[in-house]
């Protein structure tokens, strides 16, 4: 019985790291049609026309003019380097936006909990009816 419930508190907690996230792609055509679509972004990736790649949390950039500022990582042969500064538009190649999608992460935590759920249920039958 401890082993049952040590099973199911593990598979449990760890079901705080879950979570699906959705990317799209913009390439800076209209600035303006971009700045309105990022500021909901939970954290962009900068692909410059150079090949170099930056990332941005959410809260950590903005915009000025046609140049966008932040505080972030610098992703150089994929390792992340702290970064700070300005990047021209002109220089951006496209800007992944990746977002949290909170309905498809529900979904996945609420099927593995129902599953859990059947199981333990399952094994408390077999127990109660002597099988």
């Amino acid at each position: 019985m401890v082993k049952k419930i040590l099973t199911y508190t593990l598979l449990f907690s760890s079901l705080q790291f879950v979570g699906c996230y959705s990317y799209s792609t913009l390439y800076p055509d209209p600035y303006q049609e971009i700045k309105k679509e990022i500021s909901e972004a939970d954290e962009i990736i900068v692909n410059l026309k150079n090949a170099k790649k930056y990332k941005f949390a959410k809260g950590y950039y903005y915009f000025q003019n046609d140049t966008l500022t932040g505080e972030g990582f610098a992703i150089i042969n994929d390792i992340e380097e702290p970064y700070k500064g300005s990047i021209p538009f002109s220089q951006i190649r496209s800007i992944q936006i990746v977002e949290l999608d909170s309905e498809k992460t529900l979904t996945v935590v609420g099927g593995i909990i129902a599953i859990g759920t059947l199981l333990y249920l399952n094994e408390e039958m077999k127990g109660a009816f002597g099988f």
